[in-house]
This record gives C-alpha cells, sequence and structure tokens, in this order.
C-alpha cells in the first residue's frame, strides 16, 4: 500500500473556543491549506444542531496551489462566528462528552472537496456558559423611616457564569445608596456576595425607586425599592456641632434647641459618647416636651475628663 497526504487540510484540527457566554459573539479564523499543485474548491458543512450558533464566512472558497518556488501551502482563511445561545446546550447533547464538566461541547465540523476523496474533519470545543446574576431579593421594601435617618436592607448577589463579573450599581436616585466599594465590585464564578442597599429619604413621601445594576457582560439587573418617608416627631436646629479648641481646665459649652414637631407629647434623650473617650456632657439628657413646645439642651466639652491610657 501507498500513502498519500491529502492536498487539502486544516491548520488546526481542534479550535478551542475557551469559555463563551451565552448569546455573546466570538470570532475565530479556520485556515484552510493546499499542499497540491491546483486550486481547489472548498466548502464547510456544519453539523444541523449548531447551525443557529455557528456561521462560516465565506461558507465556500477556492485555496489556491501551493508555491512552487517556496514550496508553502496555499492559504484560505474562513471566519467563523460563534453565538450560542441557551438552547446549545441542549441541543449539542450528543456532542457533551466530558462528564466531568457537562456544559463542554466539542462538535466535528467537515470541510468538504468535491475533488478529494476524503473529507477534511475538525473540531471546535468550547464550555457554554449564562451571564445570570441571581439577586435576592428582586423587591426591596423599606418600610418608613424619619427623613433625617437611614435604614439599610441587605441584597444577596449570586454569580451563576463560569467567569468573574464585574458589577456596578449606577444612577442611583438620591434616596438610594451602596456604600461598600462605592457600589462596585467583582464577583467570581459561582461566587455569593451581600451588599447592604441603604435608604435616605429626603422628603415625608411614599416612594417607588429602581436600582440598577450592570455588568461588564452588558448584563442590566433592575430591583424595586419601595420606601415611606416620615417627618421625624423631635426636630433640632442644629444637626453638626463645632467645638473650638479648649485647654485643660477650661470648658466649652454649646446650645441647642430640641422642638416637639407633633400634637402629642415627645419624650427625648441624649446618649453622648463616654465622657473618658469624648469629654463631652449633656444636660439635660432625659426631657418630656408637649405639643409644639420647645427646650434649649447645653453641650459641654471638658478636656480634663478624658482618661488618657
Amino acid at each position: 500500500a501507498l500513502s498519500l497526504q491529502v492536498p487539502i487540510y486544516v491548520e488546526e484540527r481542534l479550535i478551542d473556543m475557551k469559555c463563551c457566554v451565552f448569546d455573546k459573539l466570538y470570532r475565530a479564523p479556520l485556515q484552510v491549506r493546499n499542499r497540491g499543485s491546483v486550486a481547489l474548491k472548498m466548502n464547510t458543512k456544519v453539523p444541523k444542531e449548531l447551525e443557529h450558533a455557528l456561521g462560516m464566512f465565506p461558507p465556500m472558497g477556492f485555496v489556491q496551489a501551493a508555491d512552487k518556488a517556496s514550496g508553502e501551502a496555499g492559504l484560505f482563511v474562513v471566519q467563523m462566528k460563534f453565538r450560542p445561545s441557551a438552547e446549545t446546550l441542549k441541543l449539542c447533547e450528543k456532542y457533551r462528552t466530558d462528564e466531568s464538566d457537562p456544559d463542554v461541547i466539542v462538535v466535528p465540523i467537515k470541510v468538504e472537496v468535491p475533488d478529494q476523496t476524503l473529507a477534511v474533519i475538525f473540531r471546535i470545543k468550547s464550555k457554554l456558559t449564562s451571564s445570570d446574576i441571581i439577586v435576592e431579593p428582586r423587591e426591596i421594601n423599606f418600610g418608613p423611616c424619619y427623613t433625617e435617618q437611614s435604614v439599610h436592607v441587605p441584597l444577596t448577589i449570586t454569580n451563576t457564569c463560569a467567569l468573574p463579573q464585574k458589577f456596578g450599581f449606577v444612577n442611583l436616585p438620591r434616596e438610594i445608596s451602596v456604600p461598600e466599594d462605592d457600589g462596585f465590585g467583582t464577583l467570581l464564578p459561582n461566587e455569593t456576595i451581600v451588599r447592604n442597599v441603604v435608604f435616605s429619604p429626603v422628603a415625608a413621601i411614599p416612594v417607588k425607586l429602581k436600582l440598577k445594576m450592570c455588568t461588564f457582560l452588558d448584563r442590566e439587573f433592575n430591583i424595586t425599592c419601595k420606601g415611606v418617608g416620615v417627618e421625624p416627631v423631635i426636630s433640632l436646629n442644629y444637626n453638626l456641632i463645632k467645638l473650638r479648641s479648649c485647654p485643660s481646665g477650661e470648658r466649652v459649652v454649646k446650645s441647642i434647641m430640641v422642638k416637639n414637631v407633633t400634637k402629642k407629647k415627645q419624650m427625648f434623650e441624649f446618649i453622648p459618647p463616654s465622657t473618658k473617650i469624648a469629654g463631652i456632657t449633656v444636660c439635660p439628657g432625659v426631657g418630656k416636651l408637649g405639643p409644639g413646645e420647645a427646650c434649649r439642651v447645653e453641650v459641654t466639652y471638658k478636656p480634663e475628663l478624658i482618661k488618657i491610657a
């Protein structure tokens, strides 16, 4: 018997597309060679299970003969465009041969040459994955919250993709914030993290907002947020007190006004930090206010009260 090399062959017998995400477009070149002395016609034949996801451009062409001077084989490049979908894994069930990873498919593809008895076969390999991110809960109800305060609700985020995904909370309404890392981060494959969503109402009205999270794979996830702003029953004329520098043995006193803005009696209580740490006292620390009543509260700073270890 005499063994001969066929004229038409492919540069790579296995083209590995690595990890491909559903509904994303991937490209790879198929290099078809001709070691013969005449140009030959070729056309590609994609299995019907993969026709919806894999395109060959052009599907047919002529591969020029080998260069007589250098002996280099002729070259014809076919561009492969691969766009898998969630249905691809189901349709290519028989090509899922890796038991350790059922999301990997290896599909044989033919390059037919009319003037060549043997067809050329190469394989395309890919691991298919979804880009979905599971967010729980999908609807957040913050409930009532005073306009000068904030409430937070934990949000669980799970990455179902086999690739790391960068994410970010963007175009946030002014009432909503995600403080940790400014709302940005990276999710590892199959990782679950928790982020706190903070609601800070600016007016005493019910609101319904959209919290938008985007990923680098151009996916967008919306979470509905509901909350009610409530006016506080006690108001202060200052929310920030600036105390001047004070030497030991002296003291600094600032006054604030506390007012009951409701039509009912209200109790108030100040909880200052430990005097051993801050040297601050409040008088009176506890009081009762009638409807619309106000009282003066003194904040005193005494450095000698601070205990330095």
